[in-house]
């Protein structure tokens, strides 16, 4: 609720546009003509004491790390590192870290052994918010989910997960391994009618017919 105030007043001050998730708040600014701040050959309305101010009698205690940067052109947001003027995202260096250990410790522990659905569904869980900035890493996921769906919803047994897994992790393991990757942003453009149609029959699969 105080953060929902915190937009709330942020907004009707003019400060915006502004991106929130639960307790992690991001604002932004655009250039205007009657600015009061100029950056290069930019002017803007506000800065970030300018953000703050407004807001000091709710005496927010934000976080040393986070706080509301206006003027950043990188940022985290949502545990990911956006570079505004590059127009890409990707990993903090610690986040990759993290994950990266994180696989590599259930590889470690469970190409021979045997896992837990709690161990499954945490690595399945971090994995896909991974594909964002890894979307060439959607593909290695099935074998996560489908092993899941063996233990029937019971957090109790231990299995041994399945060759295909492992591998798929082990591919996890190289993309995280490296360093500098990152994924473009940019607008879609206008829809195009690619004629594509798709049927499902039970008894013989599935057709695709394109253009």
């Amino acid at each position: 609720m105080i953060a929902n105030a915190v937009v709330d007043i942020w907004t009707a001050q003019g400060i915006g546009p502004i991106l929130k998730y639960e307790d992690d708040l991001a604002v932004f600014r655009t250039p205007t003509s009657d600015g009061r701040h100029s950056e290069g050959s930019y002017w803007y309305a506000y800065d970030q004491p300018d953000a703050l101010n407004i807001i000091t009698p709710l005496k927010v205690p934000w976080h040393p790390d986070k706080g509301t940067k206006a003027s950043a052109s990188h940022l985290v947001f949502i545990g990911l590192l956006w570079d505004l003027n590059n127009r890409r995202v990707s990993l903090p260096e610690n986040k990759r870290l993290k994950f990266l250990s994180r696989v590599n410790s259930f590889i470690a522990q469970f190409t021979n052994g045997r896992c837990s659905l709690r161990d499954v569904e945490k690595l399945h869980g971090s994995l896909c918010y991974l594909s964002f900035v890894y979307p060439d890493g959607r593909s290695r996921l099935p074998s996560l989910s489908n092993f899941s769906t063996k233990f029937r919803g019971n957090g109790y047994i231990l299995l041994h997960p399945p060759h295909s897994l492992i591998t798929d992790l082990k591919w996890w393991s190289a993309r995280l391994s490296k360093t500098g990757i990152f994924r473009h942003f940019s607008p879609r453009g206008s829809p195009l009618d690619m004629g594509i149609f798709v049927d499902a029959s039970t008894s013989w699969g599935i057709g695709i017919v394109i253009d």
